[in-house]
């Protein structure tokens, strides 16, 4: 997904391309199709503007390449999604495997992480850091201090912490004492210091002999005696001793970590240039020199400001780590908010990743040299927002510093196939046996690892047309394209009396450009436009410069316009363009090759070390140094890096390795187009060149991608084919009155019920459902699944719900739209012949069937009777069904003879015993056939749970030719329905 933040973006971190496991039993032999299953309901048919818009979603899908399923004739089902904003959470799961929660907004007690800094070369001070068991531990190997001499040590310490924490708690009593003239007490703290001096051990003398010499450690105890004698005087008042240089690394490591153990870090240790290591007395931890002043101070003043890179270091890092839950927001808008009231640059801000606005969401944010405290203080001020989780980290976080995400989705007026004239409790079993079939599958093949239509934007001109100009050099269209804007949203604007249903953002945009584009001033074009349209305000803001003093203008630096365009966003036009290409060919592919693994498919080198004999890095390219160290090469900073690894390296496998069966598909990877990428020797290979070459690919080379420009120069990067869920796939069917009623619970609703506080109302909903009277019950699905981080939600429920998702979007007067992810015809519809639909309102026709229905008869039962030569023993319609004459059955041609006189002959293109379905087709037909053609699938599935456990779940799908009128598909569905309730007849005789 996007992101608009303020700075430079960093290298991209790389991408897992986690090798998944073979599926548990043989991945089905499906075939591909463009054309799923029918609408779901009969509802659908009596609503043209529904079906345009959802048609509508159909072309924005073909257009982004997302034409294919990997189970075209599993049964699917419909459901609005987004209905509630809380219908959508999305929790991150970091690095560690952990789903992230808000689980807490409390600010930690400010710890002095010590051990953190010892870590590092030059060591930061920590003032007056008690000892701790770890800093005891942390003595080097070559340490003369034994285990009991360091046991004996950790006790006289916590002996030293406790007098320590005693006298500074009466400290303030005896400066008032001094003051007065009272020598007495002065001379009895010193003799107390002086007797502490005297308890530097034996063995700790001769640590400090062995790593300094005698007469430097001497030095150090003196300095230690002086320190302890005069407690208020400032680090500058005492003297700094500097040892001989000491070249060894490991030995200065071993000096720093002596002096802080011996000393309680009361003495400071620093490494100079030369190797040497100067020793100095530490600030004295209640000094008010210590404080950070950029920061305020805490409520009772007692705990200083951490102060420079060693004062962060002694809290854990420069970089405050912490959750951000946020609802129905953006991302970038809750930062940019934070960093506004912190009085922060965006850049002190970074994410792994931005989350859905329509949506509740938990993610981990870093921020650069801010405090918890200060942090926390923002919550009262946040609206739709809480942080907390707050830690302290040396580094801060990048793109794609995630394992992925975790999704629990509702899905609200859920309805399936075969569903009409069912009652309530009816319609929930069916549910629950397609949805458990459905997530079946789905948990056990996956989907195509389409980039989602996020990717492409939601303006006319797509991101990825905007990529392909720029890598074509015509930046000055590039500009043209994100400058665009509709007519009608103009004519909108300007019409105070205008219903249209047009935000009013996307109305002052248009305003904005219209001034810019007819009076070519930007002052007030910007002064109209959104802040939220960058892209566009970067651009104005450049080519309307002017110098004041030459009057020097810039209007046609196409590319100092683009380039002043902030680099995230700039990037993910190109992005778009290789998403598009990737997208296109995955689905050739499939429908090529399916699931078979061919020879010169690609998998990503190293990731198969178990799989290759020989000489793996010599033989697969990599580099090794004199030594037979591999070579790991630095970041290209030259190359537009895309969230995929950009030094992954993938190679092409032979024909043999191919068919060894030790490779799977969800082994291959299929490469964004760049100059650092192989391409697969195959065909595929070739659907590259043939894609890119034509006038939708921009007339571009696969094989030459480098440019000029370096953000524009794509390195390129590779992608698995399939994806497939965490293993903790589950999901719920429900029922409902209320559209408001709550389906689950939040994090927020969790830490309030644990805090006893009240639920905040816009969470609440009627947890009983209670309606009006007269209301109906819905059904509703709650899916809960885990994603990769490179994986899109949206094309996992397409593949889930066979393109029943249907996006609830709230217009500006409370009337809901719906855009479905629907099935797509065979052959896509044009933009003529899409606008001659709409001009006319005629209901666009499904060019696919399914039918469907549980049977009361074991599985075994009714598989035994799905033979094309034996349908005529069942199918009353049919009057003969037999092998054609002159074949051998092993041709599985079968002629068909109806009561009605009509002959066919069907082809049996593919079946599985196992898995329990058969594929055919017409071949031929007397009289000829209407349409061009027609490929049906029979599937059987063995009920698993409820209160048709045991009984067979039956689909008999077909898809037929675009060419295929209304008639056509209104008789096949009524000719299935009746052999289906044939079929039931004879498999339930005893």
């Amino acid at each position: 997904m996007d992101t608009t933040d303020g700075s430079e973006e960093q290298p991209r971190k790389r991408m897992r391309l986690s090798s998944q496991d073979a599926p548990e039993g043989p991945l089905p032999r499906t075939r591909t199709s463009t054309a799923p299953m029918e609408e779901h309901t009969s509802q659908d048919s009596t609503q043209p503007a529904e079906d345009i818009l959802r048609r509508a979603q159909l072309e924005k899908e073909a257009k982004a390449g997302i034409t294919v399923f990997v189970t075209p004739d599993a049964p699917g089902f419909s459901g609005l999604l987004k209905q509630r904003y809380t219908d959508f959470l999305v929790n991150e799961i970091l690095p560690s495997g952990k789903v992230l929660h808000l689980d807490n907004t409390a600010v930690p007690p400010r710890k002095r992480a010590a051990e953190e800094a010892l870590k590092t070369e030059t060591p930061a001070a920590a003032p007056n850091k008690k000892p701790t068991k770890d800093d005891a531990q942390a003595q080097p190997p070559d340490a003369e201090i034994n285990r009991h001499d360091v046991v004996a040590e950790e006790a006289r310490l916590k002996e030293e912490a406790r007098v320590e924490e005693d006298s500074t708690e009466t400290q303030p009593k005896r400066l008032v004492e001094m003051k007065a003239g009272e020598d007495q007490s002065k001379s009895e703290e010193a003799g107390r210091n002086e007797a502490r001096t005297a308890d530097v051990s034996p063995a700790d003398r001769s640590l400090l002999q062995s790593l300094f010499g005698e007469k430097v450690a001497q030095s150090v105890i003196a300095l230690h005696t002086k320190i302890l004698a005069r407690p208020g005087k400032k680090a500058r008042d005492f003297n700094t001793i500097t040892s001989a240089v000491i070249p060894d690394k490991d030995q200065r490591t071993s000096a720093h970590v002596a002096v802080r153990r011996m000393f309680s870090s009361r003495i400071d240790t620093v490494t100079a240039d030369d190797g040497a290591i100067r020793i100095s007395a530490a600030q004295p931890q209640n000094s008010w020199n210590n404080r950070d002043r950029t920061q305020a101070p805490s409520r009772n003043n007692s705990v200083p400001r951490a102060k420079g890179k060693a004062g962060w270091n002694e809290l854990g890092g420069e970089y405050l780590h912490f959750t951000l839950y946020k609802e129905n927001k953006d991302t970038m808008e809750v930062v940019y908010f934070i960093a506004s009231q912190l009085k922060l640059a965006i850049k002190h801000f970074q994410f792994a990743g931005t989350k859905d606005r329509r949506a509740v969401t938990a993610q981990r944010v870093s921020a650069y040299r801010v405090h918890a405290d200060t942090l926390a203080g923002i919550n009262k001020r946040l609206r739709g927002a809480k942080v907390g989780g707050y830690e302290y980290r040396p580094t801060g976080l990048e793109l794609g510093d995630l394992s992925g995400n975790e999704f629990l989705i509702t899905l609200r007026e859920c309805h399936f196939p075969g569903e009409n004239g069912s009652s309530l409790e009816q319609k929930v079993e069916l549910a629950k046996i397609v949805v458990g079939r459905a997530v079946g599958d789905f948990k056990r093949i996956g989907f195509l690892n389409y980039y989602g239509l996020q990717r492409f934007g939601s303006f006319a001109n797509g991101t990825d047309t905007v990529g392909m100009k720029m890598l074509k050099g015509d930046l000055e269209g590039a500009i043209n394209d994100i400058l665009f804007f509709s007519p009608e949203v103009l004519a909108a604007a300007q019409d105070p009396d205008s219903k249209s249903i047009i935000s009013a953002d996307d109305k002052a945009r248009a305003e904005a450009l219209h001034v810019w584009k007819t009076t070519g001033k930007s002052a007030p074009a910007l002064d109209k436009m959104p802040r939220k349209f960058q892209a566009e305000t970067a651009i104005i803001r450049h080519l309307g410069w002017t110098n004041r003093k030459t009057g020097e203008t810039r209007p046609h630096d196409w590319q100092g316009a683009l380039g002043m365009i902030q680099r995230n966003l700039r990037l993910m036009y190109v992005h778009a363009y290789q998403s598009l290409v990737w997208n296109v060919v995955v689905g050739k592919r499939w429908e090529l090759y399916g699931d078979r693994v061919v020879g010169g498919d690609l998998v990503i080198v190293g990731e198969h070390k178990d799989k290759e004999s020989g000489s793996t890095h010599a033989r697969l390219g990599e580099e090794l140094d004199d030594q037979g160290e591999l070579i790991v090469r630095p970041a290209l900073e030259d190359s537009a890096a895309t969230s995929e690894d950009p030094y992954a390296r993938a190679r092409a496998l032979s024909k043999e390795e191919a068919e060894s069966g030790q490779y799977n598909i969800y082994d291959i990877v299929l490469p964004l187009p760049g100059y650092d990428v192989k391409y697969p020797r195959n065909a595929i290979g070739d659907e590259y060149k043939t894609f890119m070459a034509s006038e939708r690919g921009g007339g571009l080379n696969p094989m030459d991608m480098r440019r000029k420009w370096k953000d524009v120069s794509l390195s390129g990067g590779y992608r698995k084919i399939l994806a497939r869920p965490g293993k903790d796939v589950s999901y719920e069917v429900r029922t409902y009155m209320r559209d408001d009623e709550q389906m689950v619970e939040t994090d927020l609703e969790r830490l309030q019920k644990k805090s006893g506080h009240a639920v905040s109302g816009d969470h609440k909903g009627d947890a009983n459902g209670a309606a009006d009277d007269g209301a109906e019950k819905k059904i509703a699905v709650v899916l809960k699944l885990q994603l990769g981080s490179s994986q899109y939600a949206t094309m996992a429920l397409r593949e889930l719900m066979k393109g029943g998702t249907m996006s609830f979007k709230p217009d500006f007067h409370g009337v809901p739209e719906f855009f479905a992810h629907c099935h797509l015809r065979a052959t896509p519809f044009t933009d003529n012949s899409f606008n001659n639909m709409a001009e006319s309102t005629r209901i666009p026709t499904s060019t696919s069937v399914l039918e469907s229905a549980v049977i009361q008869a074991p599985l075994s039962a009714v598989w035994h009777l799905i033979k094309l030569q034996d349908f005529s023993k069942w199918w009353s319609k049919l009057d003969k069904s037999e092998h054609v004459k002159n074949t051998s059955e092993e041709t599985d041609v079968v002629k068909w003879v109806f009561t009605d006189g009509t002959v066919l002959e069907v082809k049996q293109e593919e079946h599985s015993t196992l898995n329990h379905y058969i594929t055919y087709s017409i071949i031929t037909s007397n009289p000829a056939l209407s349409y061009t053609s027609v490929v049906s699938t029979i599937r059987c599935f063995e009920v698993t749970s409820g209160s048709s456990e045991g009984h067979t779940f039956i689909t008999w799908s077909g898809n037929f030719s675009s060419d295929a009128d209304a008639g056509v598909i209104e008789d096949a569905k009524f000719k299935r329905r009746e052999a289906l309730a044939d079929l039931a007849k004879a498999a339930t005789k005893k």
